[in-house]
C-alpha cells in the first residue's frame, strides 16, 4: 500500500530507520574505517567541546515552546507553562505513567544502558572512566532546559487530543469494552498524540528521531553536525505550511500563514539570537547607530540565519557574508562544516602552544597574551583526550584579562557577561 503512494519510501525510509532504532545508531559504515573512526572520535569531542556548560545555548532550548505552538494552541502551553511551575515533579510523574517515549526521553535510559553494558564489557582506565562520564553529561545544560520544556508541550498537546476529538474518537472505538477499558485506551491514544508532538516540535534525542539526511558516514556526518534542530524545524514548518494550503487554501485566509511564521520562524529566530546577543553585551551601548545594527541583527539577520539553517551550510554561508562587514578576523572564512571550522581553530591552537613553548624556551616568556594560551590549552586538553573544557574555559579567560587589564568589569552583570562568553566590554579608557 505504501508503495502505491511512494515506491522507494519503504526501501529508503522505513527499513534504515528500524535499523537505526533498533541499533541506536546513526552513523553508518564507509571506507577506510580507521580514518572515519578518527573522524567520529573528532566530531564527538568537538560536540561536547562546543556544547558542555554552555548555558547560552541551554537557555534558548525555550524556544521549543513557540515551535510547539505551532500546533498546539498557546493558551494550552501557556496553561502548562504555569502548572509545571506549581507543580512539576507531579506532571513528570504522570507523563511518565503514561508515556514510555516520554519516560526514557526524560531519563535519557537508552544512553543509560548503552554504557553500563559498555562499562561491564571492558575495563576502564581513569581517563576512560572520564571520557565517559564526559560523553554522558557534556549536555547536561541543554538537557535540564528540554526537561523543562517537554513536560509543557507534552501536557498541552495532552490536553489539545482531548480539543480536536483524539480521545473521544478512542474511547468511540472502545466502549464496547466497558468504561474502564474505553477510558485506558483513549488515555493511551492522547498520550501517543502527545508523544508525535514532541517528536516533531522539539530537539531529537535519539536514533529514531534522527532524519535520514543526518545519517551516514562520519564523514558525512560532519557536515550534518549540529543540524538535528534546523531539519526539525525545516520539516515542521513544511509540514503545518502544506496541511493548512490543503485545507484552508491561499486567498482570503492570510491570518492563519502569518501565525505559521510568527510561530514557526519570527519568534524562535529573534528569541534565541536575542540571548544570545544579551548575553555578549550587544544591547549595551549609548550609541544610537550602533543599537540600530544591534536592532536590525536582532529582528532580521536572526530570521535570516534561522531560515539559511534549514539547509546544512546555509548559516556557515550567510556567516561568510556578514563576517566581510565586521572588524573581526574569526568570521571571516567559510566552513560548510561546524566541526571542520572548530577542529581548524583547534589545530591552529594546538601549533601556538607549541609556539608559545619554544619561545618561552628561547626568549624566556611567551608572545601572546596568557589569556590566549588557557583558551587554546584547554581547548587542546578537549581534542586531545576528550575532556571538554569549555565550561570552564571562558570563565577562567575572562578573569586573566581583568588581571591583565583588558577587561573593566562594572558589577555583577559584567562578571556573568564575562563568565559565559569569555569578554564583557572594553576596558574603559
Amino acid at each position: 500500500m505504501i508503495n502505491k503512494f511512494s515506491p522507494n519510501a519503504v526501501d529508503q525510509l522505513i527499513v534504515p530507520w528500524l535499523q537505526r532504532t533498533v541499533s541506536q545508531t546513526v552513523t553508518t559504515r564507509g571506507p577506510g574505517q580507521r580514518f572515519t573512526g578518527i573522524l567520529s572520535t573528532i566530531s564527538n569531542r568537538i560536540g561536547m567541546q562546543t556544547m558542555a556548560g554552555n548555558i547560552v545555548n541551554a537557555a534558548q532550548q525555550i524556544t521549543g515552546i513557540s515551535s510547539a505552538a505551532v500546533i498546539v494552541p498557546p493558551r494550552l502551553l501557556m496553561k502548562h507553562l504555569v502548572k509545571f511551575k506549581q507543580d512539576g515533579v507531579g506532571i513528570r510523574t504522570f507523563i511518565s505513567q503514561h508515556s514510555a517515549y516520554m519516560d526514557v526521553r526524560f531519563r535519557n535510559g537508552v544512553s543509560d544502558m548503552l554504557e553500563n553494558v559498555d562499562n561491564i564489557l571492558r575495563d576502564t582506565t581513569v581517563l576512560t572512566k572520564a571520557q565517559a562520564y564526559a560523553q554522558r553529561y557534556a549536555y547536561f545544560a541543554q538537557q535540564a532546559m528540554q526537561n523543562l520544556v517537554d513536560p509543557v508541550v507534552w501536557m498541552a498537546a495532552f490536553d489539545h487530543a482531548h480539543d480536536i476529538g483524539v480521545w473521544k474518537s478512542a474511547y468511540d472505538a472502545n466502549r464496547r469494552l466497558g468504561e474502564a477499558e474505553a477510558t485506558k485506551k483513549a488515555d493511551a491514544a492522547a498520550a501517543y498524540y502527545a508523544d508525535s508532538i514532541v517528536r516533531q516540535t522539539q530537539a531529537p534525542m535519539d536514533a529514531a528521531e534522527i532524519s535520514r539526511i543526518e545519517t551516514g558516514t562520519p564523514l558525512w556526518r560532519i557536515f550534518v553536525k549540529f543540524y538535528s534542530y534546523f531539519n526539525a524545524m525545516l520539516n515542521l514548518n513544511a509540514a503545518e505550511f502544506d496541511i493548512t494550503k490543503r485545507q484552508i487554501g491561499y486567498k482570503g485566509k492570510a491570518g492563519k500563514f502569518f501565525y505559521l511564521y510568527m510561530m514557526g520562524v519570527f519568534v524562535p529566530a529573534v528569541v534565541a539570537e536575542g540571548i544570545s546577543m544579551a548575553a555578549r553585551g550587544d544591547f549595551d551601548t549609548d550609541d544610537d547607530d550602533d543599537l540600530a545594527v544591534a536592532l536590525a541583527e536582532l529582528f532580521l539577520l536572526s530570521q535570516i540565519k534561522y531560515v539559511a539553517g534549514f539547509l546544512p551550510g546555509g548559516s556557515a554561508a550567510i556567516n561568510r557574508v556578514v563576517g566581510q562587514f565586521t572588524d573581526v578576523p574569526y568570521d571571516d572564512r567559510l566552513s560548510f562544516s561546524p566541526v571542520l571550522g572548530i577542529f581548524d581553530q583547534a589545530i591552529s591552537g594546538v601549533a601556538n602552544i607549541v609556539e608559545d613553548a619554544v619561545t618561552t624556551i628561547v626568549e624566556g616568556e611567551p608572545a601572546r597574551d596568557a589569556s590566549k594560551i588557557i583558551r587554546d590549552g584547554l581547548n587542546t586538553i578537549a581534542l586531545i583526550f576528550g575532556l571538554p573544557t569549555n565550561w570552564f574555559s571562558k570563565p577562567v579567560q575572562y578573569l586573566q584579562k581583568v588581571e591583565e587589564g583588558k577587561e573593566d568589569p562594572d558589577g555583577v552583570a559584567d562578571y556573568i557577561k564575562g563568565f559565559l562568553t569569555g569578554r564583557s566590554q572594553p576596558l574603559k579608557q
